[in-house]
């Protein structure tokens, strides 16, 4: 049975509908012209192609088309602050549960995501530089996400209530990336696979501790610290990873196998 929904519901969840058929056709469009690009036989189109900064860019226009929407739908009245959860968070309220929250998330990708990486090879491929494209692609990136379901849950939370819709806005937002091609073929691929499960991950938690404590900046909290917990571990198996050939390139000793030392040594 459905309910019958105000004025202001309706408009959230035209707002919720136009936003993610934006994003879906743009990411359509964006996967389109790189491929199009790619078999180009002009030199130019294919260096564009090959461009690394897709990623980065990508993200950070991402960030600012959902913050604009977020804003204007905000600022016209389209959207209810309340139903996002913008007021400032009752930190004291939360810290009963926050915390135990935040240190569990972060425990769990070091277990998951960190057995991953320590059985991988080559782990600065599978780095999340190469994942986001540059350092400010990752907070730009989670920024991103959590405006994307910020907008989501503004449409869903007024027609579905506070539990329900938020898990119905993690849900919408994971299909709608699925239909993205680009999305599909990065699931096959050994590096990116693993940070576009962690997006699930977090929007999972993030979606937990919104039903919760219908905050957005909790919810930001927790899925900020849920990636910066992943990209610790990496780090940390990465470091661990190079530490044997470090010792290695230390220990060799610099003779006729080593001709530029030899002559560094002559000088």
């Amino acid at each position: 049975m459905v309910p019958n929904l105000s004025p202001l519901a309706l408009r959230g969840l035209g707002v919720a509908l136009a936003y993610l058929l934006a994003w879906g056709i743009s990411a359509i469009l964006t996967w389109s012209l790189r491929r199009h690009l790619a078999v180009s036989r002009h030199p130019a189109a294919s260096k564009l192609a090959g461009w690394a900064g897709w990623g980065s860019t990508g993200r950070i226009l991402g960030m600012a088309f959902s913050l604009g929407v977020l804003y204007l739908a905000l600022a016209q009245g389209y959207l209810d602050p309340g139903a996002i959860g913008l007021e400032p968070a009752d930190w004291q309220a939360q810290a009963s549960w926050l915390p135990v929250v935040v240190a569990a998330s972060s425990a769990w990708a070091a277990v998951l995501w960190g057995a991953y990486w320590v059985q991988t090879p080559d782990l600065e491929d599978h780095s999340p530089r190469e994942s986001y494209g540059t350092p400010l692609g990752l907070p730009a990136h989670v920024l991103n996400m959590e405006f994307q379901a910020s907008i989501l849950r503004g449409g869903l939370v007024p027609a579905m209530g506070t539990y329900w819709g938020p898990w119905v806005a993690c849900m919408a937002r994971t299909a709608v990336a699925l239909a993205n091609p680009a999305i599909r073929l990065d699931l096959r691929q050994p590096q990116a696979r693993p940070f576009l499960l962690l997006d699930l991950a977090a929007d999972v938690a993030a979606a937990g501790c919104f039903a919760l404590a219908g905050n957005m900046w909790i919810s930001l909290v927790v899925r900020g610290g849920l990636h910066l917990a992943t990209n610790v571990v990496h780090r940390l198996v990465l470091v661990r990873q190079q530490r044997p050939r470090r010792n290695l390139v230390a220990a060799r000793p610099r003779g006729d196998d080593d001709p530029e030392g030899t002559r560094t040594g002559a000088a």
